[in-house]
């Protein structure tokens, strides 16, 4: 080899990575980014035949973990092939070296719950010690070219070489306490990547673009988790027997994995997530959840196969599948909201988000019910199909079927026409309006005014960009309480499959009124969350309803792999502690509820140190909880808390007796802000308060109601009743902060009274109609029937007049004073034939009844043909 070639050839093979900053527009994915992601196929491969061996919660939860970290390992590689990788020698060098080491590790990923795992954990470290180091090249050329971007390349080293640390030293650690930390691990990378994102103007990094490449190579991997859901199919016909309805299930399991396909890239696959940061790590961690599903959903297949003739589907594999499917829609609707497309296809987007959630519910159905295998996979294709023909019918609606707009700027939107669609702040209209826009595409000055119009209705998306975050992290936050419910019912079937059900308490009768109030206090937490953003009631409430089905979760998880199943479940033994601390979690957000509602504030700066004991109070209680020798007394003392800290039993008691006290006194005096509050409170806020007012009264006529038909005997009623009674005090003040109707208080309270009166009053006549006429005409006339009919529609409209007018009187005075005037100003009319006596009454009952800020009176004398305005 000559000089003349081996200096180019050196340069080659030691170019350094590009520099931060420099972005390839226009870049397309490499055939060695290809060839390195096929290398995942067989670490996937390995966590797939692992779960489809182990159909459990333990089996789930270990492969959720493991797949976990192989996307981050991925996640690391195609980042810096993207932000920094060349067509060079050095960077094929490196990928090889990277592949190397993948295929060592997929050797040891099917047993890396297990035997594997010190061996899994010594590989996985050493990959990312190459990366750390690539990491490192990378602020070495920043110091030269890029400092600007210093803190970033050595913050981001630094949580490299952390990491490198945990797994190695993992290595060491039992395999339960390995689990935990690497699912520690997996949960310190995404919040730091959240965190990353947030604090960031554009990309993960002031250096990073969402580009064309990135999409693709995100599609790319997402097609070879797909792969799995074949493979699953394949390997499940392989080793059943293969007859008729085998091999139709099978078919039908496929046409899953080919639904996904088309939900994933006919709706989200080939759109650019936008700049800001926030929303590009939740588009790139979204995807961590859609592709886990997928292979998980892939490793059920062979079980569902396996059972193609039972009567119905295994309940392992029927969860398995049905909340793969959920967990994965409802990742794609988080996928969804960080798209361009998100905000100029607003009328699309919005609806397809609530009918993949319902897709999500409608899927845990279908698992909950466990048809046959075959219907089972029938039904959740069905889904999917309901799904994807719901959008391309949203999509034609706007004219923007097809390929995806091409883009001249990289993220940035690009103009469409949209025939009636609704566009939000348009320029003529007032913040937060939603008017209409019909645009055509032409030439010359309809152009111009058609970009026009576009610009401004692409600022005022941005604008309303944070309540639009907030909205979708309210209902995923939903969506995660509610998916939380489906677990904890799960394990309480598990834990009555296993002859124990005296542990499982979510679906029995009592826990109703528990489970109806953590349903309703979500559900008006998203709802507040989403329109009042900055209101924290809101967001206390949803974290209410969350906590309460964490606990459920978290109970259940306990009593089975204690209890039911003693050793099924990893670290059960690690959470029996904190299962009875989140109690304490809950009942502490009730306080805060009770303390801010209903302007989000305190009610005087008196009560802030109140607040911080209010807020210190459960959190002691539950680390007293966490190292509790004996949690599980006294029903069982033989459970042991592996976090036990050795303090005298008496002492650790009287310190959690005392703090339960304090708990419990800053609820009573968070009830009691709430009367002071009234007391003080003058106008709006005063409305606002009778809303709570309105609502605890009627609860405490539920509670009544129960307490009733308790010493009845009627168990039903009970439970209905503190259902009621539960659901009413969210609902309440959710309608306060939201100020629903406000003003309209007093008439809803008439009309409820008045329509509730003349129920009883008419429904006790009918009876005594009928009991009095078929004494004297036989109970079997149809003749009795038919005369108190009548006279219930006859005294109807007089009766309803009077009790309306009676209840007015009382609980409406300004409706009744109203009244009043009017028809006193109808009895003077008839009298009154001056005109301009007539027109200053005229004004003054006006001004009376209706209370207007001004008052014009228009006459037009029909010879004159002039009109007068008297005010």
């Amino acid at each position: 080899m000559t000089g003349e070639t081996r200096g180019p050839l050196k340069r080659w093979f030691l170019r350094p990575p590009r520099s931060h900053g420099e972005i390839i527009a226009d870049r397309r994915v490499s055939f060695l980014e290809l060839f390195y992601d096929l290398v995942y196929v067989t670490v996937i491969a390995q966590a797939a035949h692992h779960l489809a061996e182990h159909i459990s919660v333990r089996g789930f939860a270990e492969f959720a973990v493991i797949f976990a970290l192989i996307w981050i390992a991925w996640i690391n590689g195609s980042m810096y092939l993207e932000l920094h990788g060349r067509e060079d020698g050095r960077t094929r060098s490196i990928v090889f070296v990277q592949m190397g080491i993948l295929a060592l590790l997929a050797v040891f990923t099917e047993h890396a719950a297990d035997g594997g795992g010190p061996a899994f954990a010594l590989v996985y470290a050493t990959f990312l010690a190459v990366m750390t180091w690539l990491w490192y090249m990378v602020r070495r050329q920043d110091r030269q070219d890029h400092p600007e971007f210093l803190a970033v390349t050595w913050a981001y080293a630094t949580g490299m070489a952390v990491s490198v640390a945990v797994i190695g030293a993992s290595a060491l650690l039992p395999t339960g306490p390995r689990l935990i930390v690497w699912a520690g691990f997996v949960i310190a990378w995404i919040v730091g990547m959240l965190l990353a994102g947030r604090g960031a103007r554009a990309g993960l990094n002031p250096g990073m673009t969402p580009t064309d490449s990135l999409v693709e190579r995100f599609g790319l991997f997402t097609i070879i988790v797909l792969g799995e859901v074949v493979f699953g199919v394949v390997d499940g016909l392989s080793s059943a027997e293969r007859d008729g309805r085998t091999i139709a299930t099978g078919m039908i399991a496929l046409w899953m994995g080919f639904g996904l396909w088309w939900i994933y890239f006919d709706l989200v696959g080939r759109r650019l997530p936008r700049t800001d940061g926030f929303a590009l790590s939740t588009w790139v961690l979204s995807h961590l959840p859609i592709t886990l599903s997928i292979a998980a959903a892939g490793a059920g297949m062979v079980s569902l196969i396996g059972h193609a003739h039972d009567a119905s589907t295994p309940a392992g594999t029927g969860w398995l599948l049905a909340s793969a499917l959920a967990m994965g829609l409802l990742a794609l609707v988080l996928t969804e909201r960080a798209l361009v497309d998100a905000e100029r296809l607003f009328s699309v987007f919005q609806p397809l988000s609530l009918a993949m959630a319902g897709g999500a519910v409608a899927a845990l159905i279908v698992g909950w019910v466990r048809p046959a295998p075959w219907l089972l996979a029938l039904l959740l294709v069905a889904i999917l199909s309901t799904l994807w023909f719901f959008a391309v019918s949203r999509f034609l609606r706007v004219d923007a079927w097809g390929e995806p707009w091409p883009r001249a700027a990289v993220g940035e939107p690009k103009p469409v026409a949209q025939r009636g669609c609704v566009v939000r702040n348009v320029t003529e209209t007032q913040a937060g309006h939603t008017g209409t826009e019909s645009a055509t595409l032409g030439g010359g000055g309809a152009g111009g005014a058609l970009r026009a119009r576009t610009t401004a209705v692409t600022l005022g998306a941005r604008e309303a960009r944070p309540r639009r975050w907030s909205g979708a992290l309210a209902w995923a936050v939903w969506a995660l309480a509610m998916l939380g419910l489906a677990v904890a019912a799960w394990l309480d079937q598990l834990q009555r499959q296993a002859g124990s059900p005296e542990t499982a308490w979510v679906l029995q009768a009592a826990s109703v009124p528990l489970l109806v109030a953590a349903v309703s206090a979500a559900t008006v937490g998203a709802l507040l969350g989403s329109r009042r953003p900055a209101h924290p009631v809101g967001w206390l409430l949803l974290g209410l309803g969350l906590l309460v089905m964490v606990n459920g979760v978290v109970s259940g998880y306990v009593n089975y792999g204690l209890l039911a199943r003693p050793g099924a479940l990893p670290a059960a033994s690690y959470l029996a502690g904190v299962s009875n601390g989140i109690q304490v979690l809950w009942l502490a957000c009730v306080g805060f509820i009770l303390l801010l509602t209903p302007t989000g504030s305190l009610p005087s700066p008196r009560w802030r140190w109140w607040t911080r004991v209010a807020a210190a109070a459960p959190l002691l209680l539950v680390l007293l909880s966490a190292v509790d020798p004996q949690p599980m007394m006294p029903e069982h003392p033989e459970v042991e808390n592996p976090l036990a800290v050795p303090v005298p039993t008496g002492l650790l008691l009287a310190v959690a007796a005392v703090d339960a006290l304090i708990v419990l006194a800053t609820l009573v005096a968070a009830a009691g802000s709430l009367v002071v509050r009234f007391r003080r409170a003058r106008g709006v806020e005063r409305q606002q308060l009778r809303w709570l007012a309105v609502g605890a009264a009627l609860a405490a006529v539920a509670l009544l109601v129960a307490v009733a038909a308790g010493a009845m005997g009627k168990d039903g009623v009970v439970l209905a009743a503190l259902g009621t009674c539960v659901a009413l005090l969210p609902l309440a003040t959710g309608a306060s902060i939201l100020r629903y109707r406000l003003y309209d208080l007093d008439r809803i309270i008439s009309r409820t009274l008045a329509y509730g009166l003349l129920t009883v009053l008419l429904g006790g006549g009918y009876a005594g109609v009928v009991l009095g006429l078929g004494q004297l005409l036989g109970r079997d006339s149809s003749l009795v029937v038919a005369m108190a009919t009548l006279a219930v529609a006859a005294v109807f409209q007089p009766t309803r007049r009077r009790i309306q007018a009676l209840v007015d009187r009382r609980f409406n005075r300004r409706r009744y004073d109203a009244a009043q005037t009017i028809q006193a100003f109808s009895a003077r009319l008839r009298q009154q034939v001056d005109l301009d006596s007539l027109t200053a009454e005229l004004v003054g009952v006006v001004e009376q009844t209706m209370q207007p800020t001004q008052v014009s009176l228009w006459l037009r004398p029909q010879a004159e043909r002039l009109a007068r305005p008297i005010a």
